[in-house]
């Protein structure tokens, strides 16, 4: 699995910082992505819902997509789910005609 490495861009570290800041021996957290939940634009720019692996889901961010490339493989996952729960939305109002 890919990991986040750069939590200073993510919702999260800055959910997290407080309490990192206890802990002298913290020198470089990292964060990975557990599942892509959902999408939205903001401002023209895609952002993407993640669920961080270890953390529950009061700690899912927004994050937009340049800040995910290391994932594109969740990315994928999400985006392949999407299109299928679409195509069968499609064909349950087409067979309801």
């Amino acid at each position: 699995m890919k990991r986040y490495t750069e939590p200073h861009k993510t919702g999260l570290s800055k959910q997290l910082m407080s309490l990192m800041e206890e802990e002298d021996d913290v020198e470089e957290e990292e964060f990975e992505v557990e599942k892509i939940l959902d999408r939205k634009y903001e401002d023209g720019q895609l952002n993407y819902l993640v669920q961080w692996k270890d953390y529950d889901s009061s700690f899912s961010t927004w994050e937009p997509i340049t800040n995910l490339l290391h994932c594109q493989d969740k990315i994928k996952e999400y985006e392949d789910k999407k299109k299928e729960e679409e195509d069968v939305d499609v064909l349950m109002t087409r067979s309801q005609q």
